[in-house]
């Protein structure tokens, strides 16, 4: 401790409760505080607050310093991170004089230290310390202030003095005001710490404020990952910012590498950046994240060509996802959030956006029924996606939800997850009667195969036929050149799985004369899973099917490639199966992805 005299205060819990209120109220709280705090306390130490994190669903927050000067006691680390009850106002950007218990690791006590006429200045009062020469005033001196707290500690007399304590006034002022310069390379990179995965996203951001872009500058930010996470990082500009033209962009970097993974410039509001990355690599392993301002043709992130400034706020957070994939542009997988991941380079483009497809199936899915009506048979038509060509009557679909569970491993980790989600296609819509559609998705603890239940029930008083559930995935293995797909469905059966153009659409699908084959080219994945012809089901009759997707990597041949796809396929059931393979154009080996659909048993 600081002093030989210790004692047990409310002064440290005083404190800390004033954390979580606005600065003009801390004096509320100050008589007798400080005094009890610096009992309490190991050290005084001069830092900056490097980032704040507010956790809203348990009340807490989570405070960085970037400890600059150890003005009183023991030596503390660089870096000090603190767990705080309740919302603070600390916030990131902000200097503070903090009082520390490196033994509970507590912050005991803070007084927000700023700038004035070149001088550093404590601008909260420090009340209880009058017979140290310190009024009730904010705006005392920092050399000041830390006397007084020398003089109660006993370390000095009233009447010493001493030199201006010390600050290291390049660390204090940085680049343009900006608290984490100079970061602008890797090895100077600004350590930024990020929670747990969340189960869904935007509970427990990680926010950095008080940053800043200037000519030439670039912001690199480390950190580490976990694998089966994804990594959503976004630019934003402060709020109750002056008007500013800064344009942000964004790179991600593998750390052990130090390769550009990903980079955005305008995903975000305006023309801030937005990343959502799966991290892949099983483990921990660090990375970067770098922000500049835009232009940079040469993607080096140096700065160097950015012609835009001014102030930004960086949110970082983790979400738990589980998927299988060799790469950010080859996913297949299942988030926590409800979200089926399907990433196979684009559908809707090449490079696209379509990961993270919240509460529907990636691509498009059709559903038509035939219902007998006192006019006949009506055929009816209805799903989601982009594929969508009604062959006749047509109703949209209503989608009713969806929701989400976990899986835990004997070790508190999660490697797996479900998700559910429930649509309607209604005969009329001012009617009742309609075939609701339910989709679970699963994926095991061996992160080889992903299942789909697929349940369809009828709801009316009138008999439908012909029932059939179609979906059509656009698979692009490696880039825009064509696959080969393989295919094999039996004769006579509920469920097929075969190959077509990129130009067909649900509604209009027909399956080929041979049950067997391959085919190469820019082609779509279809499964279907449905009633035999003629065959009738009775109201609120339920049908249910299985579908499964693998994807399988590294194999010296195609044909070692599809053989495994499809025996991970049959294996867990399915009579159908498409396989898609390609070879990486980078290593020459190959990875196939497939999809399988089982007869179903009623």
């Amino acid at each position: 401790m600081i002093s030989s005299r210790t004692q047990l205060s409310l002064g440290a819990a005083a404190l800390v409760l004033c954390l979580a209120l606005p600065m003009g109220l801390l004096s509320l709280f100050a008589p007798a505080s400080a005094s009890d705090q610096l009992e309490s306390a190991d050290a005084v130490v001069f830092a900056r607050v490097s980032a704040v994190q507010v956790s809203s669903h348990d009340d807490l927050s989570h405070v960085a310093l970037l400890v600059q000067d150890r003005l009183i006691g023991e030596r503390v680390g660089l870096m000090q991170r603190f767990e705080l009850p309740g919302k603070t106002a600390l916030r990131a950007g902000d200097h503070v004089l903090a009082l520390i218990n490196s033994d509970t690791r507590e912050l005991l006590g803070t007084y927000q230290v700023d700038k004035v006429d070149g001088a550093y200045v404590v601008v909260e009062s420090v009340l209880g310390f009058g017979g140290e020469g310190l009024s009730d005033q904010p705006g005392q001196g920092l050399e000041q202030v830390v006397n007084a707290f020398k003089v109660r500690l006993g370390m000095i007399d009233a009447d010493d003095t001493l030199g201006e304590v010390p600050v290291d006034e390049e660390i204090s002022e940085g680049s343009a005001g900006d608290y984490l310069e100079p970061n602008n390379d890797m090895a100077n990179a600004s350590p930024a710490f990020l929670r747990p995965p969340a189960a869904v996203t935007g509970l427990n951001p990680l926010m950095l404020t008080g940053l800043s872009i200037t000519p030439g500058d670039v912001d690199f930010f480390s950190f580490n990952a976990p694998g089966s996470t994804i990594l959503h990082a976004e630019t934003r500009i402060p709020e109750g910012a002056t008007a500013t033209n800064l344009d942000t962009l964004m790179g991600f970097f593998d750390g052990t590498t130090s390769a550009l993974v990903a980079v955005d410039d305008d995903s975000a509001a305006g023309k801030s950046s937005r990343l959502i990355l799966p991290i892949e690599r099983m483990g921990t392993h660090p990375y970067f994240l770098a922000v500049e301002s835009a232009p940079d043709s040469a993607l080096d992130f140096t700065g160097s060509e950015g012609t835009t400034s001014g102030l930004y706020e960086l949110q970082l957070e983790l979400e738990t996802a589980t998927y299988i994939g060799n790469s950010t542009d080859q996913i297949l997988g299942i988030s926590e959030d409800g979200t089926f991941i399907e990433d196979f380079i684009g559908y809707r483009e090449v490079f696209g956006e379509d990961v993270l497809l919240v509460g529907v199936p990636g691509d498009g899915w059709g559903l038509t029924y035939d219902i007998e009506l006192p006019s006949g048979l009506t055929s009816v038509f209805g799903g989601s996606g982009d594929f969508l060509s009604p062959p006749n009557f047509n109703q949209s679909v209503r989608n009713l939800g969806f929701s989400f569970g976990h899986y835990t491993d004997e070790n508190g980790t999660n490697r797996a997850g479900r998700h559910d989600s429930s649509s309607f296609v209604p005969y009329l819509d001012e009617s009742g009667d309609g075939a609701t559609v339910r989709q679970r998705y699963t994926i095991g603890l061996n992160q080889t195969v992903v299942q789909e239940a697929i349940a369809l029930k009828f709801s009316g008083s009138s008999r439908v036929e012909n029932m059939e559930f179609s979906r059509l995935l656009d698979v692009d293995m490696f880039g825009e050149d064509g696959d080969t797909f393989y295919w094999s469905f039996p004769a006579n059966s509920r469920v097929k799985a075969f190959p077509v153009s990129t130009g067909a659409k649900l509604g209009s699908i027909t399956a080929p004369a041979e049950m067997s084959g391959s085919m190469s080219g820019d082609l779509q994945a279809v499964i279907t899973a449905g009633t035999l012809p003629g065959q009738q089901l009775q109201a609120n009759a339920s049908f249910r099917a299985w579908a499964y997707f693998t994807m399988v990597l590294d194999f010296a041949t195609e044909d070692d490639a599809v053989q495994s796809a499809a025996q991970n396929l049959i294996a867990s059931g399915a009579g159908a199966w498409v396989v898609a393979v390609d070879a990486d154009p980078e290593t020459g080996l190959f990875t196939a992805f497939g999809i399988g659909v089982e007869e179903p048993a009623n």
